[in-house]
């Protein structure tokens, strides 16, 4: 009975949480499709990006820094980081103990991220053009608040 319910809702006006989840994926197309040139996927960009940015504060990188950060599943970030460094994007250092591999950025792989950037920064304002600035504004603070919420849970 409630999956009627629900769906009988979608017939009259799609469901907040479908919404999201489409408005989502059509995002995730748009920054892959603007990666692309560069050999990467939209969930590898970030992973690259997210390497530069950690590494500055902290010198050594984890894939469970990586994982923490970007909210990326632990299976979908080994995957992507394996790919990253066959590519010599990325390499991986470690030490005796297995769960302290470190990651580094290749000279290659820190050029990529700083391009991905830039295409990414491109894809934001292209996607969200039609969109008024202060709706974005508010759109982007009630987001931030479940991802907050998220991670105290």
């Amino acid at each position: 009975m409630a999956a009627q319910k629900f769906l009988s809702h979608l017939d009259n006006a799609p469901a907040l949480g479908y919404l999201l989840w489409r408005s989502a994926r059509k995002w995730q197309q748009h920054v892959n499709g603007a990666v692309a040139p560069l050999q990467l996927t939209s969930t590898q960009a970030t992973i690259l990006l997210a390497c530069e940015r950690l590494t500055k504060p902290q010198k050594l990188v984890t894939p469970m820094d990586i994982v923490k950060h970007t909210g990326i599943g632990k299976v979908t970030a080994s995957q992507a980081i394996r790919t990253l460094v066959a590519k010599g994007f990325l390499t991986v250092n470690s030490s005796t103990d297995k769960r302290a591999k470190t990651l580094q950025l290749t000279k290659e792989g820190g050029r990529r991220a700083r391009h991905a950037a830039d295409a990414i920064a491109q894809a934001h304002t292209d996607f969200f053009s039609e969109i008024p600035a202060a709706t974005r504004d508010e759109l982007s603070a009630i987001l931030a608040r479940f991802i907050v919420k998220g991670a105290e849970e």
